[in-house]
């Protein structure tokens, strides 16, 4: 075991929250994210429904603009930057950020050179057992995650192909991530992972609030299926886990909560 992986993180409410969240999984029906398990998605026949191609920024706009201002739901920014890899720049439009630092954002960078080296010992811990994980992936799981997962980090729905279905790979993926993250040795991971579930879920929580209302009870299917498109109660990707903005996110909300052991945010521990 390496020396960065000695220092345990005591265990606190994020983990707590993992486990909580995995023993309460809901399988919400409902549409998937531009139907990406109908037979429409993928035939490229001549009765495929022509769609305009459109950047990052613009489809996170549209989506943003759609559940905030046109559908009626009036979903709020916290909520659809918690359901989603859209984020809304200083200038009002919501793009797909490009790194920790993007400077679109107002927040940029999230960690400060000093938080970098504070965060540096549990950000290792972490990828070193996010590694761990994807040891463990048999040869038929590499090849269904393989088969999902896209190098453009597409708007709302990041690294997943668009054309292919999620669901049995996100099921065996779901099953070999509990496991591995109920060992002792992987509390820093599980935390982190508790914190991305609770942050969704709670962002989905108050989207539903906002959209099961009487008078838009013709949305409540497509509402009520948010939560499936976008694996709300499910452990995230590997790729979403070690992708720098979401990290350096939590490591900035580990920081500040107190969740960084003392050692590594350069406070002196306590004499004995």
């Amino acid at each position: 075991m390496t020396d960065h992986m000695k220092t345990r993180i005591p265990k606190h409410d994020g983990r707590t929250t993992f486990f909580a969240v995995l023993a309460s999984l809901l399988i919400i029906g409902g549409l998937r994210i531009a139907s990406i398990e109908k037979a429409s998605s993928t035939n490229q026949g001549t009765d495929q429904i022509p769609t305009p191609v459109a950047s990052s920024a613009e489809a996170c706009d549209t989506w943003a603009r759609y559940w905030s201002i046109d559908s009626g739901v009036k979903a709020s920014q916290s909520v659809l930057e918690g359901l989603s890899n859209c984020r809304l720049a200083e200038d009002g439009h919501w793009i797909v950020p490009e790194s920790a630092d993007d400077t679109r954002l107002a927040n940029a960078p999230i960690l400060t050179p000093e938080e970098q080296e504070q965060t540096a010992e549990l950000r290792a811990a972490i990828l070193a057992q996010v590694d761990g994980l994807e040891s463990k992936f048999p040869d038929g799981l590499k090849d269904s995650i393989a088969k999902i997962y896209d190098d453009y980090d597409r708007p709302v729905i990041g690294h997943l192909k668009d054309t292919q279905p999620i669901s049995p790979t996100r099921s065996r993926y779901n099953r070999l991530t509990q496991s591995y993250l109920m060992r002792p040795d992987t509390i820093e991971l599980a935390d982190y992972v508790g914190w991305w579930m609770a942050k969704e879920q709670a962002a989905f929580t108050e989207f539903l609030r906002s959209c099961e209302r009487k008078e838009l009870q013709y949305l409540w299917v497509a509402c009520r299926g948010m939560g499936d498109n976008l694996s709300v109660n499910f452990p995230p990707w590997p790729w979403e886990v070690t992708g720098l903005y979401n990290l350096d996110s939590y490591l900035k909300w580990a920081l500040d909560n107190g969740k960084v052991p003392p050692s590594a945010s350069g406070t002196p521990e306590p004499s004995s």
